[in-house]
């Protein structure tokens, strides 16, 4: 079925594009952050991975929840208006 609308690609690049910038943006403001007590702050030059049960969830796993919940939330709204997938 081909869509028609002049907004409909522009919302898909939108997601597609202007996600991952964000995440990329604020995970390297967050590595800016110079104080070596702070959750935001990966200390990966000491160690080749991230430390820290906190840090984890804010590099890795938090980041993987974002984007898989924001996909099935536009999953269901697709399948919520009635159009094919």
């Amino acid at each position: 079925v081909l869509r028609v609308g002049s907004n409909y690609f522009a919302k898909f690049v939108a997601y597609s594009s202007g996600l991952p910038i964000l995440i990329v943006a604020v995970a390297l403001i967050f590595n800016l952050i110079d104080d070596e007590d702070s959750i935001f702050n990966p200390n990966m030059e000491k160690t080749c991975w991230i430390t820290g049960n906190a840090t984890a969830w804010i590099y890795g796993f938090g980041l993987g929840l974002i984007l898989l919940l924001a996909n099935v939330g536009l999953l269901s709204a697709t399948w919520a208006s009635g159009e094919p997938v």
